[in-house]
């Protein structure tokens, strides 16, 4: 058995980099720091690297041939912001609920459960849609579910409740039976049998790799967008604004019952809440992102040819 350790050797070092990279990139201040740049710098050139070496050899570890098909290339680049959606909110939302509204670990992670529900409703649905419906509309209403989802959620505020969480998770769940079973029926359409391994493998490590990127790019966002918003509030908190002043005045008269310096109180209460103001308005900020990386995803699954229902893979409808 030959073993093409040349082209192994480019893959881990430029996928271990890249993870290294987005991994710690945010607390390292990217590339500020001379580790994050090298390390991106040199797992870029490993990928670079990659390519026209597996282009020349007869085993090659990765079949870069499979990208001139249409279908796969297309599907890899949705598996990609797929990635980059479920992964990014599956640690997303239940940060919200805990770091703005003050919600337990355990509480957070039951307003995810009723996702889980939907999916598994759903699922069984999706797998007789196959049978009937061209994958291709399955996968764009997938799409068009995530983008409607991404829509309400970014309409949240710091009122919201657990069922509002509860329900904009499950709004995105019902969707996403829709995306993993149908793009990857669709994803194999004009390969070869003895080519579906290595497929397979592409496909699972591109949507990792999605993950990777959506988990790093929201939460660089995320940081970066609650320092600009409370910049932007604490501007308004000076004494010369009326009313500024006056909430202050109110406070004061409520926490003075209480005992205490309520003055200062009054202060503490004040900046608490610009702090939870500004970082609902980063995570609804990064909420709008995700909707744009899936509203432009959803044209790209009309470039692709889907597979007739009831036939099989290689009958194929323009």
């Amino acid at each position: 058995m030959r073993i093409d350790y040349i082209g192994f050797a480019f893959v881990a070092i430029a996928l271990g980099f890249m993870e290294v990279t987005l991994d710690r990139g945010q607390e390292a201040d990217w590339f500020a720091s001379p580790m994050i740049t090298w390390l991106a710098i040199v797992g870029g050139i490993a990928f670079l690297a990659l390519v026209p070496w597996e282009l020349m050899q007869d085993k090659p570890l990765i079949n870069v041939h499979l990208f001139r098909r249409r279908n796969f290339a297309i599907a890899e680049v949705l598996f990609l912001a797929l990635g980059v959606v479920l992964f990014g909110t599956t640690q997303f939302i239940p940060q919200l609920l805990q770091e703005v509204l003050g919600y337990t670990a355990e509480n957070a992670g039951f307003a995810l459960t009723a996702g889980g529900v939907a999916t598994i409703i759903v699922m069984p649905l999706v797998g007789i849609l196959s049978n009937r419906i061209d994958a291709r509309y399955l996968v764009a209403f997938g799409f068009g579910a995530q983008v409607f989802a991404f829509w309400v959620m970014g309409h949240l505020s710091t009122q919201m409740s657990f069922f509002d969480a509860a329900g904009v998770r499950m709004l995105q769940s019902v969707g996403l039976p829709f995306l993993f079973i149908p793009l990857t029926t669709v994803a194999y359409v004009g390969l070869r049998p003895q080519e579906n391994n290595q497929a397979s493998g592409l496909m699972n490590v591109v949507r990792n790799l999605g993950g990777t990127i959506g988990i790093s790019v929201v939460q660089t966002l995320l940081a970066r967008g609650s320092q600009r918003y409370q910049s932007l509030l604490a501007y308004r908190l000076n004494p010369l604004d009326a009313n500024y002043n006056q909430a202050v005045r109110q406070l004061t008269r409520s926490l003075a019952g209480q005992g205490g310096a309520a003055h200062g109180e009054a202060l503490g209460e004040i900046y608490r809440n610009l702090q939870q103001q500004a970082q609902m308005l980063s995570y609804i900020e990064v909420f709008h992102v995700l909707l744009w990386v899936t509203l432009l995803s959803l044209p790209l699954v009309f470039l692709m040819r889907g597979a007739r229902p009831h036939h099989g893979p290689s009958e194929t409808t323009l």
